[in-house]
């Protein structure tokens, strides 16, 4: 039998990770509030966020992709036909990961439940967060900071190429001498 982890507050307020017998228990002592750690689902329902951080996680089957060549429509798409039974579990609200693929729902809750515990979850909201997130992979295979999709030298990359095709190479001089006259407008 599974151990089941439940925090009570000194208000009275309960947390847990979701699991049937927990929200059983709690509902026979009051109306259970559920928030959302993470989401499990079936690949249809893949956000593009989820297929982002896989695509940027280079793992299995993803990791034959080169990242900076797929956009997320492309490799949804493609994750659809390829595995279009498979269920993952995303948990990127957590600063989390997206666990996947798995063969059923069952072992995709699993897994999510298993990361969840294994990363400070739950946790009392009131309590300050201890350990930080952690830092994500970019797509040129660097470290980022939690919440963002580029490393410090890829977003500056970015910007520099961005200013280069900007920039034209034919400079257009405002005029000096207005083009119309008061002359021009009263003939």
């Amino acid at each position: 039998m599974a151990t089941r982890e439940i925090l009570v507050s000194r208000t009275g307020v309960a947390r847990a990770v979701y699991d049937p017998k927990v929200h059983q228990l709690l509902s026979a002592v009051g109306t259970p509030e559920i928030r959302r750690a993470s989401h499990v689902e079936p690949t249809a329902e893949l956000s593009d966020k989820a297929v982002e951080l896989l695509l940027r996680q280079q793992q299995p089957p993803l990791d034959a992709y080169p990242a900076d060549l797929v956009t997320t429509p492309y490799l949804l798409t493609g994750l659809r036909q390829r595995l279009p039974s498979a269920w993952w579990a995303d948990c990127s609200p957590s600063a989390g990961p997206v666990l996947g693929p798995f063969t059923d729902r069952d072992a995709a809750l699993q897994a999510e439940t298993e990361w969840l515990h294994a990363n400070h979850i739950p946790v009392d909201v009131n309590k300050p967060r201890t350990r930080q997130p952690a830092p994500l992979l970019c797509y040129c295979g660097g470290e980022c900071a939690p919440g963002f999709l580029l490393c410090p030298e890829c977003v500056a990359r970015d910007n520099e190429e961005r200013e280069r095709d900007t920039r034209s190479r034919i400079q257009i001089e405002p005029p000096t001498t207005p083009v119309l006259t008061e002359a021009d407008l009263h003939g």
